[in-house]
Parts: structure tokens; sequence; C-alpha cells
């Protein structure tokens, strides 16, 4: 909770500190004492929404499953790992479906897709609305 105010430095809790003591007068000593107490029902009230929710079962779960010494390293060498076994059986599903249906030589697999060619952009129009044209080629010599 003291992160949010980390940044704060003296002089801003000085001007703080001043402002509520012009603000309230007396009456400041009661008004903290207000606020504190609103705070730690309002705090009482989150603990037990979220202990009554199951959420702090859930993420004590989570935080048991996931191991505590992996390194980073670790961590990308088991992705990758977990990559390269799904990219194999996703190959090895494909070559299955290739030979059920006649290989990829039946399929005319082997040809690939013609690409379409680089599209131009049609004219942008010019001020007078009408679309600006190329120039022409020069004509003879």
């Amino acid at each position: 909770m003291l992160a949010l105010f980390e940044s704060l430095g003296t002089v801003e809790l000085l001007v703080v500190g001043i402002g509520a003591l012009l603000l309230f007068g007396k009456d400041l000593p009661k008004v903290a004492a207000d606020a504190g107490a609103q705070f730690s029902k309002f705090r009482r009230s989150l603990d037990a929404t979220w202990r009554d929710s199951g959420l702090e079962r859930e993420v004590r779960q989570i935080r048991d499953a996931i191991p505590r010494d992996l390194s980073l390293s670790d961590v990308a060498r088991t992705a990758s790992e977990k990559l390269s076994v799904r990219l194999e059986e996703e190959d090895r599903v494909r070559r299955a479906g290739d030979s059920a249906s006649g290989g990829p030589i039946a399929r005319g697999a082997l040809e690939p897709d013609a690409l379409p060619g680089p599209t131009e952009n049609p004219p942008a129009p010019d001020a007078g609305g009408s679309p600006k044209l190329p120039d022409p080629p020069p004509v003879g010599p």
C-alpha cells in the first residue's frame, strides 16, 4: 500500500499536512481517526471478500504449481521443447493427410500457388477532384 506514496517527498507531505490543518483546523485528529477507521473497515471487507470468493485458494494453487527454482533459460528451453513437439505433431498429421488423399502430387501441391503481383494504388485525385494521370511517355527522338 505504501508503494503508492514512494514518490512523495518531505516537501509534498509537509504541504499536504499544512493544507489539512488549514482545512480541518481543530477537528483534524477526529477526521484522521475517522479516515483510519473507514480504511481499516474497507480493508477487512476486502480481505473477507477475497477469502470467500475462493480466489485466494486458486492463486495459492497456481503459485504451488510453478517451480521456484526455474531460471529464465530453463523456461525458454521448456517452451522451445514444447513448441518443437507441437510442430512435429502437426507435421506428422499433415503428412498423414497427404498420404490419405493421394499425396501432394495427386492434389497438385508441388506447383506453387500463383501469387498475385504487386498491386498499384489508384492515382489520388488532385485539387480539382479528377484523378491524376501519369505523364505520357516521350514520342520520337
